[in-house]
């Protein structure tokens, strides 16, 4: 919809839009109950800066049209539904669905598409009475409801393909079915590659992952009682649990529970499956480069680790190797690497603030632009696209998506800036002295830190989780915030023990905070020595030749 003048509401937008229009949203909270009358009419918003609330009883949006899409839409705390639609070939794509005082979604249309979407801790997740609806990709947890928390349906032909659904809740008497309530004919609902775990029924059974007729596709993962009737011939892990991370930031624009490193639904759906096809919810491919098997759930797991030179060498473990600016001329040395969440590549970036874009977008840079000082290091914009970088004095240069957020630039600091991390649990970042003062932007916690306290070595940097982080010092020494079994634990680390080079950088893996004994860390050396303290060992450059010292990794 392009006017002279920007409507005040989404509502008053869609009521004088024609069919076919498109409504762009600008970032911004809007109390607002939208009714689309008109047919194909795309509403897009800026993912999660772009919020919906709708009044007391009444839905953020009322779809009636025909092939109607909702796309990048934060739909929260809404008095009603989040949204009812009625409209036959309707998509919903990459929306925050969270918090509403009613169902995230009731369908009754056909041919409707529920993809890549955050649907959580809502009075119900997806109540359908449509035929031909697919529900792929998507993140269907901790939603509550008197008959089914998960998803409940009375259509045909729905297809629940590649989701996690996890921790729902069904309230009503005797227990029903919590994860999925079939209410249709035989064969009305297929599950494929789907991981179906820990949802209860408050007053019954306590295993209430499926009620009614399921037929399954394979590749799932379910509890022990098996109430949805998976089978090994389906190939179809029973009675294990995939661990599944807090909801975080973990890349794109939606929430996802992350997979850690030695669940069992990872690499668990054979490469020739079709569940292995095309993305998952964050858009990272579903088959990562050299990989036989992805993972069951919405989030396919990059997994690995990348160490950097200071002269652009990559060096890969367990993670794609997608190119470097090793052997290339460089006008200032590289200082450090950040993974792409959804793509699986990376960037260099130099101290003069130059990036280097290896299968991840290039969104711009500081190179050939002044500085007050070097930069230090750079972050990926976890709730979209874009990155950040940061400069010694503490000056934050946001690029593409990332949001600018506020910095240290300008203002006294103790000790030099060595780096940033960004924070899963709400998209802001924080930065880190040498002296280890944590600075947290953007809603980031803080939680503690080393700054003002004894140090035996200097700070060097930073590795976070959805709820705290650990600092690294040069000597090995781990400092944990907020500490805690729960959360960012102290597992160990090189501090005190006998070190070829010194300590550089730090890295811990996109789980989004795994459940107690879940979380961990590794150190990297400048001789590319790796220490990896509850996370897998998978190799290192120390004791192998090197043109220029290692000064940071990365992780998926």
């Amino acid at each position: 919809l392009v006017q002279a003048s920007p409507c005040a509401t989404i509502g008053h937008a869609a009521s004088v839009a024609a069919s076919g229009d498109a409504v762009q949203v600008a970032a911004g909270t809007y109390d607002d109950s939208v009714v689309v009358s008109v047919s194909n009419l795309t509403i897009t918003g800026q993912g999660p800066s772009t919020i919906v609330a709708g009044p007391a009883t009444q839905p953020a949006f009322n779809l009636n049209g025909a092939g109607d899409s909702l796309t990048m839409m934060s739909i929260s705390n809404g008095g009603g539904d989040g949204v009812d639609n009625s409209g036959n070939m309707a998509s919903f794509v990459n929306d925050n669905i969270t918090l509403n005082h009613g169902t995230g979604i009731v369908n009754s249309g056909a041919n409707v598409n529920i993809r890549d979407d955050s649907i959580s801790s809502n009075q119900g997740g997806i109540r359908n009475q449509g035929n031909t609806v697919s529900i792929v990709n998507d993140t269907i947890a901790n939603n509550r409801a008197f008959d089914s928390g998960g998803v409940w349906s009375a259509g045909t032909g729905v297809l629940i393909t590649g989701d996690t659904i996890d921790s729902n809740q069904s309230s009503g008497p005797g227990g029903g079915p919590a994860g999925i309530n079939s209410q249709g004919p035989p064969g009305s609902i297929s599950v494929g590659g789907t991981i179906l775990v820990g949802n209860l029924a408050v007053n019954g059974r306590p295993e209430a992952n499926c009620g009614g007729p399921i037929t399954d596709a394979g590749y799932n993962m379910g509890d022990a009682g098996n109430s949805c009737g998976f089978s090994a011939a389906g190939h179809d892990l029973i009675g294990q649990q995939p661990n599944l991370g807090f909801a975080a930031w973990n890349g794109g624009p939606t929430q996802t529970q992350a997979i850690p490193a030695g669940s069992p639904a990872q690499g668990a759906i054979a490469a020739n499956s079709p569940f292995c096809n095309g993305t998952d919810q964050r858009g990272a491919p579903r088959l990562q480069p050299g990989s036989a098997a992805c993972d069951m759930g919405a989030f396919q797991a990059i997994g690995g680790y990348w160490e950097v030179a200071s002269d652009g060498g990559i060096f890969t473990f367990n993670a794609p190797f997608a190119g470097s600016m090793g052997g290339q001329h460089l006008n200032a040395p590289i200082v450090g690497v950040a993974e792409d969440p959804t793509t699986g590549g990376y960037w260099e970036v130099a101290s003069d603030g130059g990036v280097f874009a290896f299968n991840a977008p290039f969104d711009g840079s500081m190179g050939g632009q002044h500085l007050n000082a070097p930069v230090v290091g750079m972050a990926p914009n976890l709730k979209g696209e874009g990155y950040w970088e940061v400069a010694a004095d503490g000056g934050i240069f946001a690029f593409g998506g990332a949001p600018f957020l506020g910095s240290m630039g300008g203002q006294h600091l103790n000790a030099p800036i060595v780096g940033m991390a960004a924070d899963p649990a709400t998209g802001g970042y924080r930065e880190i002295a040498s002296d280890g003062g944590i600075f947290d932007f953007g809603g980031a916690d803080f939680v503690g830190s080393m700054g003002g306290q004894h140090l035996n070595a200097p700070v060097v940097g930073m590795a976070g989780t959805s709820c705290g982080y650990w600092e690294v010092a040069a000597d090995g020494g781990v400092f944990a915030f907020p500490g805690s079994v729960f959360c960012a634990p102290f597992v160990g680390s090189m501090g005190g023990q006998h070190l070829n080079q010194p300590i550089v950088g730090a890295a811990a893996p996109m789980n989004g905070g795994s459940p107690i004994g879940g979380e961990g860390y590794w150190e990297v050396a400048s001789d590319g020595g790796i220490f990896a303290f509850n996370v897998p060992f998978l190799g290192s450059m120390g004791g192998k030749p090197l043109n220029a010292p290692i000064v940071g990794m990365a992780t998926g």
